[in-house]
């Protein structure tokens, strides 16, 4: 089992690298500089990552145990509510 998931999490970190570097070709053909100017260019883009992290990774940090204010502070306020819940 131990090796499963070790391949697994290399697939997912492969994944994850190869995506990762051609956004950042992408945002390039765009004319930014990089993935991260791309982002801050685009408030379209940015607010459907923030709202993706936040349905998918909300209870997960809650758990971790990040306070309300801090969810708030980074935008993830279904993540602040959750909070409120536990």
């Amino acid at each position: 089992m131990k090796k499963i998931v070790n391949e697994s999490l290399s697939l997912n970190e492969g994944f994850a690298t190869t995506e990762s570097t051609q956004l950042g070709e992408i945002a390039s053909w765009l004319g930014y500089e990089d993935f991260e100017e791309f982002i801050g260019d685009n408030p379209g883009c940015y607010e459907v990552i923030m709202n993706w992290i936040d349905e998918t990774f909300g209870q997960q940090l809650v758990d971790e145990g990040i306070e309300k204010d801090e969810l708030e502070r980074v935008g993830l306020y279904g993540a602040a509510e959750l909070t409120e819940e536990n």
